[in-house]
């Protein structure tokens, strides 16, 4: 691997010694599967199973096994922001919070946003985090006019997680009006880049935009560098 910022985040952050840190976010997934409340949700997104969103009933237990971020994913994400410390992050997808007490848990001094389209979602996910004695921003509504009232060239938040609306328009929408807006040396992360078809093509036209030059295919899940200085790289790594 010629790249030496690249063989760093193989070695230092794929690859890295998981630690015990983040055992209690899953006792609290654990809980929540348990729970025996519905919620009526509004799904500005791709829907179940790609199919639109809308008005849709979903149990939380349901919520907590499959719509929530998975140990090996939001272990990953919690040691890329424990070894970059990020200073200003933005999070498009709240929903109960899980994958922001990973990444709350990897870091320090840093201003955590995050964005839900489901208020009953957000409500869940504020208490998550107040509970874990974690503090972030959740704004709720459409993340397009959510994204319209935050000024992102005041914020130029250098790491942004993406895994809200599928959808190959609104994932490109998001990706060029965000990437603008990231300082030198910030990530941004895709979520389920081989979840369709949609989402196949952001992510391979996301890693040809100008301010993308490293990108990394982990298949759950695409990172890109933003090092503007540096030539194009794309990455093919496995995280066992």
């Amino acid at each position: 691997m010629h790249s030496p910022f690249v063989y760093h985040f193989y070695t230092q952050v794929l690859h890295a010694r998981i630690t015990s840190e983040t055992a209690k976010i899953e006792t609290l997934r654990k809980s929540l599967q348990k729970s025996t409340l519905t919620l009526e949700l509004e799904d500005f997104g791709a829907g179940k199973g790609g199919n639109g969103g809308g008005k849709i009933t979903r149990s939380l237990r349901e919520i907590a096994r499959l719509s929530a971020r998975r140990p090996r994913e939001g272990n990953l994400l919690y040691r890329i922001c424990r070894q970059y410390q990020p200073k200003t992050c933005l999070e498009l997808g709240t929903n109960i919070g899980i994958s922001a007490l990973y990444q709350l848990s990897g870091l320090k001094n840093s201003r955590f946003i995050t964005l839900e389209g489901s208020a009953e979602l957000a409500e869940i996910a504020r208490k998550n985090i107040t509970d874990f004695g974690f503090h972030a921003e959740i704004y709720t509504g459409e993340f397009s006019a959510l994204l319209a009232k935050i000024n992102l060239a005041e914020l130029k938040p250098d790491y942004v997680f993406l895994d809200g609306n599928h959808r190959y328009e609104a994932t490109m929408f998001y990706a060029q009006t965000i990437l603008p807006h990231i300082p030198e040396g910030g990530i941004l992360i895709l979520d389920d880049i081989y979840w369709s078809e949609e989402m196949q093509k952001a992510w391979k036209e996301i890693i040809l935009l100008p301010e993308v030059t490293v990108s990394i295919d982990l298949f759950f899940m695409g990172i890109c560098f933003v090092r503007r200085p540096q030539a194009k790289q794309s990455f093919i790594m496995v995280n066992g």
